[in-house]
Formats: C-alpha cells, sequence, structure tokens
C-alpha cells in the first residue's frame, strides 16, 4: 500500500474512456451524447482510404474530413484544417490516427474551442494530455491548454491489428518515455507517480507480445498507454521531450523513432541530477528481463543505477529492432538533406519506420552520398542553446555541456 507522505493536490479533467475490442463501433453513440451534431473527421491519408466500419458515412454523419494530418503539426495545415472547420460549421473534431491525428485536432481545437474525441491507432499517448505542438517556420513551439484535451477517448484494440511491428514498436517507446518522464519529473506527485509505474510494467510486459501479433498484449498496451500519458499529463516535462520536440521540429523526425533512440541517453543525464524514480524504473525493469529470460539490471543506486537503466533502454531498442543512434536514423540519406523519416501513413502506415517523405529536410552540411553521417556540430549547438532558451513548460535538470555531450552520445549510439 502506498503511504502519502507528501502534500498532494491536483485537479482532473472531465474525460471518459473506453477500451474495449470493437469499441470504434460506439463512435456515433459517444457523438451524441457529447452534443455533436456535425463532426469533422481528422486523419492521414493513408487511414482515411481505409475507414473501418463505425467511422464510414453510413454510420457517422460527418460534416466534412480533413485528411491532411502530417507529423511535428505543420502550421499551413492547421490553417488548413480550421478553415475547412468553419466552412462545414463543424461542431466538433474527431481524431483518427496516432499522435500526428491527435496533435491536429488538438491544434485546431486550441484555436477554435472545438471539443475533441480520439480514437488512438497507436500507442503515442498524445490524446491523454493538454499538451499541444505545432511547427511553424522559427521551429516547433509546445504549450499546455486545457481545451485542447480530448474529452472521450475510444481505443479499440482491434484496429492494431494490421500495426507494422517496427511502428508498433517505436510508438511503445514514445509511451514508455512518458512514464519515465513523469517518474523523474521534479513536480509529479503520488498519484503521477502511482499511473507512471503501473502503466511502464505493463508496456514493457505487453511490447513484446504486441511486436509478435498477440491481440491481449495490443490490449494491454493500450493501457500502459494511456496510464503513461495520464502521468505525463499531471507532470511538468523535462530535458528529453524538450530535445524530441526541437530536433523533431528542426529535423523533420519520425516523432515516436526520436522518442526511442533519445531515452537511453535523456534518462542517463536525468537520473544524474533527478534520481527520483531511478529505484522504480530498476524494479520495474528487472522484472521485465526476469519475465523474458535476460538478465536482470543492478539494483545499485546514484550513477551506477542511472547508467543500467539507460543500457536497458538501449538494449530494449535493440531487441524491438529500432535504431540507437540518431546517426542511424539518417543513415540513409541523401548527399546534401537528413531525411525525414516516417511510416507512409504519417508514422502508423503501411510502410512502417523507415520510409521517406518527399518533403524537404532541414539540410546538415558534410554529409556524402552512401557514406557516414559526419556529427552536425553547428546544427547540435544550435539544439542545445534552444533547450536551454526561455520555456516555463520544462524542467530541464541540464547544463549546456551535459546536453552537448548528451547529443554527441545519442548521434553515436555509445553510451558514455
Amino acid at each position: 500500500m502506498s503511504e502519502l507522505a507528501e502534500d498532494l493536490g491536483y485537479r482532473l479533467r472531465p474525460l471518459r474512456v473506453l477500451l474495449a475490442s470493437g469499441a470504434v463501433g460506439r463512435v456515433a453513440q459517444e457523438l451524441e451524447e457529447e452534443g455533436i451534431s456535425r463532426p469533422l473527421l481528422v486523419t492521414t491519408p493513408g487511414r482515411w482510404k481505409a475507414l473501418p466500419p463505425g467511422l464510414r458515412g453510413e454510420e457517422v454523419a460527418w460534416a466534412g474530413v480533413f485528411s491532411r494530418a502530417r507529423v511535428h503539426i505543420p502550421q499551413e495545415r492547421v490553417d488548413e484544417a480550421m478553415a475547412l472547420a468553419r466552412k462545414v460549421e463543424a461542431d466538433g473534431l474527431v481524431a483518427f490516427g496516432g499522435g500526428s491525428a491527435t496533435g491536429m485536432a488538438k491544434a485546431v481545437a486550441l484555436e477554435t474551442g472545438l471539443p475533441v474525441v480520439a480514437i488512438p491507432t497507436t500507442f503515442s499517448g498524445s490524446e491523454n494530455t493538454a499538451i499541444w505542438g505545432v511547427r511553424g517556420d522559427e521551429g516547433k513551439s509546445t504549450g499546455r491548454a486545457t481545451e485542447v484535451a480530448p474529452r472521450v477517448i475510444i481505443y479499440d484494440p482491434d484496429l492494431l491489428a494490421a500495426l507494422p511491428p517496427r511502428v508498433a514498436a517505436a510508438s511503445g517507446m514514445n509511451a514508455v518515455a512518458h512514464s519515465v518522464g513523469a517518474l523523474t519529473s521534479h513536480s509529479s506527485h503520488l498519484l503521477a507517480r502511482l499511473l507512471a509505474r503501473e502503466g511502464l510494467e505493463t508496456l514493457m510486459g505487453a511490447l513484446p507480445g504486441v511486436m509478435d501479433g498477440v491481440a491481449r498484449a495490443r490490449r494491454d498496451a493500450f493501457w500502459g498507454a494511456h496510464l503513461s500519458g495520464r502521468a505525463l499529463d499531471m507532470s511538468t516535462m523535462g530535458l528529453h521531450h524538450r530535445l524530441c520536440h526541437i530536433l523533431g521540429g528542426r529535423l523533420d523526425l519520425p516523432h515516436a523513432v526520436t522518442h526511442a533512440v533519445l531515452l537511453p541517453f535523456t534518462t542517463l543525464v536525468t537520473l544524474e541530477r533527478m534520481p527520483q524514480g531511478q529505484a522504480t524504473i530498476l524494479d520495474v525493469l528487472n522484472r521485465g528481463w526476469a519475465r523474458q529470460g535476460g538478465r536482470a539490471t543492478e539494483s545499485g543506486g546514484g550513477r551506477t543505477g542511472g547508467k543500467e537503466v539507460a543500457r536497458a533502454f538501449l538494449e530494449l531498442n535493440q531487441r524491438l529492432g529500432l535504431p540507437i543512434a540518431l546517426s542511424e536514423m539518417m543513415a540513409e540519406g541523401s548527399s546534401e538533406m537528413v531525411p525525414q523519416v516516417e511510416a507512409s501513413h504519417d508514422e502508423e502506415g503501411k510502410g512502417g519506420v523507415g520510409q521517406r517523405s518527399t518533403a524537404a529536410a532541414a539540410p546538415v552540411s558534410g554529409i556524402q552520398q552512401g557514406g557516414a553521417i559526419p556529427y552536425p556540430r553547428e546544427l547540435m549547438a544550435q539544439v542545445t542553446e534552444e533547450a536551454l532558451g526561455s520555456d516555463g513548460g520544462y524542467h530541464l535538470s541540464a547544463t549546456g555541456p551535459e546536453i552537448s555531450a548528451l547529443l554527441k552520445a545519442a548521434w553515436e549510439g555509445a553510451l558514455p
């Protein structure tokens, strides 16, 4: 039993959550109960082409469809979606897809105040938070606003059946990063930490089964992602999320894979400065390794414990078939551009992690065709400077030299 050894105060938003096979068939009923009669469907091109029963025109009277949601939520597409919402006189938004669809709906809600219903198809967890992000000419901006948080979340594990394993793995590590972020946050309270621990343990147990196509594992992973997202929503975000958003916005990187690659390195730096949560993470990882027949992490404290956590996450990425270095994410780039790596369905399509879009990406000098990508020192100095800039939404607990060293290590995929 957990003992309350601290003062506690928190606020919960009104939220209805459904988690069940076939739950997508309840969308029309949920919209009616929310008083939404002219919903705008917000999704990605691939999802729009293959709507499941429960979302088709004969079942839901869509006022309109915006099917151009994209990773990192470009401002110009937000403007397009808002114009469509006004044109069709939408009185609500339904996000169907991964983090791109949910993020787009949240960005529109920020400007219009329209209520959001989320139907996730990945483990991104964005549906659980009041956190929004939009990429403009000056990079990616993020913030918190209660009005963007979905009022209804419909989790249907059947929607995950066709999710490519590598996309599922990256998305799962995104959710893991949410629980770790809450466990190491300087502001998280007891409830947030309880949700984060349960979320992390559930995800660690479910992800191997998700990769093997086990139906029950998909259901469990949805639950773990939900708990982890709720925990992060109750906590101040730290260094990890700050760097993911900056790098993603500058280089147009796939959000979930960026989370996976950075997590070992940001966790190491964070635990050195803020060791709270370390014992919990180690305990959960020990249980996970034991279930999978692997070695257990050491239960040491301080720097040793942080290194063990970081090493465990690095090895988990390898087990899941994910990149372990930023340079690895970009290794198939062109001679002059760092490639945009994303799935054909904007993070969730049949192509999976590793396919490119034709959209422009950020230029990085010195990249040679077919060769290794050298460390972009100037770019990473700019990332470090931006990370240290004024932004009240994050608590970094790291110095400039520490961030610089972290980025170099993450680029190389080698823990110090």
